[in-house]
């Protein structure tokens, strides 16, 4: 082997075990972000999963669940910015989400908003979130909300649009899975 040769084949594996750590720590990160969500620590998850989004992680279960994060921190704003780009993206990855499997607290979430738990409730940013939150369990709950949201702010392309996607995954789907099981709540 020609010595440039083997200097190429050295710095290649060198570069293939910094590879593999690097992808060892991102499973590990994003294990440990997952851990923090089951158990409801989302300001923990949600550093987590912002680190994995900053190293250019893509995942949809990963933005799934820092919408969630963003939204028990309050975070409105940062929880629609990545929820219209998911819905965007693929908008039945929310809708089909299953509560159970997926240790989503929408159902809570949802059950919260139904007792007033959840304050605010004339204000855009109340509407936003109720929509959001409705996507995980019920769609056509999800555009009421999003609709409200829509009438404070007529204006707002962004909302508009995020509705129309919607709308149209409602209107073209024949099963929405379990739309019904979560609104009977």
């Amino acid at each position: 082997m020609h010595v440039m040769e083997e200097h190429l084949f050295v710095y290649q594996g060198y570069n293939r075990i910094i590879h593999d750590r690097n992808t060892d720590e991102i499973i590990m990160s994003e294990m440990l972000a997952n851990q923090y969500f089951m158990a409801r620590k989302y300001k923990q998850a949600c550093d987590l999963f912002e680190q994995e989004i900053a190293r250019g992680v893509t995942n949809k279960s990963i933005r799934s669940k820092l919408i969630i994060c963003y939204i028990q921190a309050g975070q409105v704003i940062d929880a629609w910015k990545i929820f219209v780009g998911l819905v965007a993206e693929d908008v039945e990855f929310i809708i089909k989400l299953d509560p159970i499997r997926d240790d989503c607290p929408c159902p809570d979430l949802v059950f919260e908003l139904g007792n007033g738990v959840i304050k605010n409730q004339n204000n855009a940013d109340y509407y936003l979130t109720s929509g959001m939150i409705w996507l995980y369990c019920d769609a056509k709950k999800s555009l009421t909300y999003l609709k409200d949201a829509l009438a404070i702010d007529p204006q707002n392309q962004t909302i508009a649009g995020t509705i129309s996607i919607i709308n149209s995954y409602v209107c073209n789907s024949v099963d929405l899975g379990r739309s019904t099981k979560i609104s009977t709540l």
